[in-house]
């Protein structure tokens, strides 16, 4: 997804039907991608399939979804990308990447990291 792109999908909202694809992708927790979103397990059970998210929301949802489809390119497969989003990295504070997703900030890092990773700066 581009970044116009995105712009556009997190301004009319996504809904939970992609929230649900989004987190079989990445393999996440329904729990795990609430937190990631500020967004309660509850509230996600209790929404439609169709309802729309908020723009914030939408956005930061989006935005994991292109961490993940750029880290599966990245590390040449999807499985191998999330196990070292779930692997505790020295260079990274000491803790799993996928900690970092509960900021903005946050996946900016892990975009930038990945960029590194890209250029032969191994993290």
């Amino acid at each position: 997804m581009t970044d116009l792109e995105l712009v556009k999908s997190a301004r009319e909202g996504i809904t939970k039907e992609k929230i649900n694809d989004i987190i079989k992708i990445t393999g996440l927790t329904q729990g795990e991608f609430g937190k990631y979103i500020n967004l309660t397990t509850r509230a996600i059970q209790r929404k439609s399939l169709n309802d729309k998210l908020s723009t914030s929301i939408s956005e930061k949802a989006l935005l994991i979804f292109n961490l993940y489809g750029k880290g599966s390119q990245l590390f040449e497969g999807m499985e191998e990308f999330k196990e070292w989003m779930d692997t505790t990295n020295i260079a990274l504070g000491n803790v799993k990447p996928k900690e970092y997703l509960d900021t903005f900030s946050g996946i900016e890092y892990l975009t930038e990291e990945l960029g590194r990773i890209e250029h032969g700066f191994m993290v």
